[in-house]
C-alpha cells in the first residue's frame, strides 16, 4: 500500500492507476488451482475493495471481479466477489497487459479497464485513502507472480501535515530563549545529524554551555 494517504472528493476525484502487465502461474495442485492480481483501495479504518483479475483453470470463468469489505450484509472480502460484466471475454481475458484505474469521489468509487469503465460501487472515504496491488493464489504450494509498473496517483490531495518552526530568541539572563512551534532538535554540527531535545516545551531556554550546538524545529 502507499506509505502517504489521500482525499477524495466530487470537486477533486482521485485516481489510482496501474499496469497488470503479466500474470505467471504455476498448478502444483493440478487445473483447479486459482490465482488473482489486483489493486486496492482503502480508507483509514482498514475497508477497502479490491479489483483483481480472477484466473482458473478448469473451465470457471471468473475474469474481471471485484470483492469489497466496507461493513454491509453482501460484503465478500476473500470469495468469487462480483463479476464484472464489461469486462467480460475478449481482449480483456487473456492474462496479459491491461491499465486497472480506480476513481474514486469520496462516495463511490469507479472502476476502469483499459480506459473502459466498468461498475460504480458505494465507498463513502474522502479521507485517509492509500492503495495498494498484489498478486495471489489458492492454497499453499502453488506459484502466482503478477508484474505491474507505472503506478500512478493524481488527483484529489494530501492532508495538510503542519511543519514545525523557530518563531524567534532572545537572550535573557545570559541564556538563549528559543520559542518554536513543533519538535526542537539540537546538534553539535550545522549539518546535523538533529536528534529531539529531551523535555522541551516553548519558549525553551539554552544556558550556553557547550563549543557550538545548532537547533531547529520539525
Amino acid at each position: 500500500f502507499t506509505s502517504e494517504t489521500f482525499s477524495a472528493s466530487a470537486g477533486e476525484p482521485l485516481a489510482f492507476e496501474l499496469d497488470r502487465t503479466d500474470l505467471d502461474f504455476v498448478l502444483t495442485t493440478g487445473t483447479g488451482s486459482e490465482q488473482r492480481t489486483g489493486v486496492y483501495v482503502r480508507d483509514g479504518s482498514g475497508n477497502f475493495i479490491f479489483f483483481n483479475d480472477y484466473v482458473a483453470h478448469d473451465g470457471r470463468n471468473y475474469g474481471w471481479r471485484y470483492n469489497k469489505s466496507v461493513g454491509d450484509d453482501d460484503d465478500d472480502p476473500c470469495g468469487a466477489g462480483v463479476n464484472i460484466p464489461a469486462f467480460d471475454g475478449g481482449k480483456f481475458d487473456d492474462r496479459g497487459a491491461h491499465r486497472m484505474k480506480i476513481l474514486a469521489n469520496g462516495e463511490t468509487v469507479k472502476l476502469y479497464l483499459d480506459d473502459v469503465f466498468g461498475v460504480e460501487i458505494p465507498f463513502a472515504a474522502s479521507s485517509g485513502i492509500s492503495f495498494g496491488f498484489g498478486t495471489y493464489c489458492d492454497e499453499a504450494g502453488n506459484v502466482a507472480i503478477g508484474y505491474f509498473d507505472n503506478a500512478l496517483v493524481k488527483g484529489g490531495s494530501i492532508p495538510f501535515v503542519a511543519q514545525g518552526n523557530i518563531d524567534g530568541y532572545s537572550v535573557q539572563d545570559g541564556n538563549i530563549v528559543i520559542e518554536y512551534t513543533g519538535t526542537l532538535k539540537s546538534a553539535a554540527e550545522a549539518t546535523g545529524p538533529y536528534t529531539p531535545v529531551a523535555g522541551a516545551a516553548s519558549p525553551y531556554s539554552v544556558t550556553p554551555a557547550k563549543a557550538a550546538e545548532f537547533f531547529i524545529a520539525e
